[in-house]
């Protein structure tokens, strides 16, 4: 139900001319061959969110600036990203009109200088970061922001996955022994045609089941926050530990690597493509859409929230489209329709013969008792 093929062997590092041009070829690859991924990601000029960083050309050695869009349709790329616990490139009342005047560059943390460094490499000129374009210190940006953050994801071009990092000084890019990203082909025969591809683990260890054929890890996807962004951006590329990964609705990628995937494969938690459907009452599909909501769920609780009190907002996004894709009402975490269902939910404090960490519920309120959301943990 697939089909494969190797690219040419990495290089030493995910930063280098190289890897950007791969980075760029998987882009144009997808915009021009993926017509799935034309129905449903980013390719025509959209409104640009509230907010963006204007990057420059290509070529451009000048300090980006926040920019204003008043509108205005243009592509653009978005980063997912860890904070950290202290993040100091920021926006705030205090330096909003500094900002648009210009971003001294060395004074962005190394996520944010390498995603300009990528949105340049790709031939775009506007970059999305949470961090600089919301005001941080402002409760009405950030709720006016928080019920447009569906669109942002939805409607990038690319979002970046710095997901080798823990904050915001990790970066995305990385030196690396490019020979241990290098697939290996052995020579098979057997009684009937075709190709076998092997790669050779260092250790048992590396080998952990996943849902996806390629599958990208790190700190990053800790984060609950993380969850939605994954789930509404329909292309992808991260940046892990050693390698990096690229998503679509049509293909899966790594260095050396390559995917093709097929309406029947891989119904994942943060496939992007189930969002886009639209369901009529009796439709088949709504069934497979309430499952998809669960097994996220479970998912999206397993992951860190700093905040209790962000515990339905870091999931709102999501809750948005699927709010149009089910023709439902999103009460408190759970679905009107099919309330219930959503109410048989349980805390999972064993597992296997260990305990769990300890569930309770918050100090503060942040949803009914009978919602999943009420529950610290």
């Amino acid at each position: 139900a697939f089909t494969s093929k190797f690219h040419d062997p990495p290089d030493d590092s995910t930063g280098s001319p190289k890897s950007l041009k791969l980075v760029k070829e998987w882009l144009d690859t997808c915009i021009e061959e993926h017509p799935r991924c034309a129905s449903f990601c980013g390719t025509r000029s959209l409104p640009l969110p509230t907010r963006v960083i204007d990057v420059g050309s290509a070529t451009s050695n000048k300090d980006p600036v926040l920019l204003v869009s008043n509108g205005i349709s243009a592509p653009y790329v978005a980063l997912s990203h860890c904070w950290g616990d202290s993040m100091v490139a920021k926006t705030t009342s205090a330096n909003y009109l500094q900002l648009q005047q210009g971003i001294p560059f060395q004074s962005l943390p190394r996520n944010f200088r390498d995603a300009v460094t990528i949105t340049r490499s790709l031939g775009c000129r506007y970059l999305w970061i949470d961090a600089l374009c919301i005001i941080q210190d402002s409760s009405d940006d950030w709720d006016m922001e928080s019920s447009r953050m569906h669109l942002v994801y939805r409607n990038a071009l690319l979002t970046i996955f710095a997901a080798r990092s823990e904050d915001a000084e990790g970066g995305c890019f990385v030196t690396r022994n490019a020979a241990l990203h290098r697939p290996t082909a052995l020579t098979w025969k057997g009684t009937q045609q075709g190709e076998m591809f092997w790669r050779i683990r260092k250790n048992a260890s590396q080998a952990k089941p996943h849902k996806g054929l390629l599958k990208a890890s790190g700190p990053l996807y800790h984060r609950a926050w993380v969850l939605q962004e994954q789930g509404l951006s329909g292309r992808q590329v991260a940046y892990c530990a050693g390698t990096m990964f690229w998503s679509c609705i049509s293909r899966e990628s790594s260095e050396g690597f390559s995917v093709q995937l097929f309406q029947n494969v891989l119904v994942n938690t943060t496939q992007p493509e189930i969002l886009f459907f639209r369901l009529k009452e009796d439709h088949p599909q709504r069934l497979r859409m309430y499952n998809f909501w669960y097994h996220m769920l479970a998912e999206y609780c397993r992951r860190d929230l700093k905040y209790v009190s962000d515990k339905l907002p870091a999931i709102s996004a999501l809750a948005e489209e699927m709010s149009h894709v089910l023709l439902d009402t999103y009460v408190a975490g759970l679905w009107r329709k099919n309330m219930f269902r959503g109410l048989l939910w349980h805390t999972a404090r064993y597992r296997g013969r260990r305990l769990g960490p300890r569930v309770c519920p918050p100090r503060h309120f942040v949803a009914p008792s009978w919602s999943w959301a009420s529950i610290d943990g």
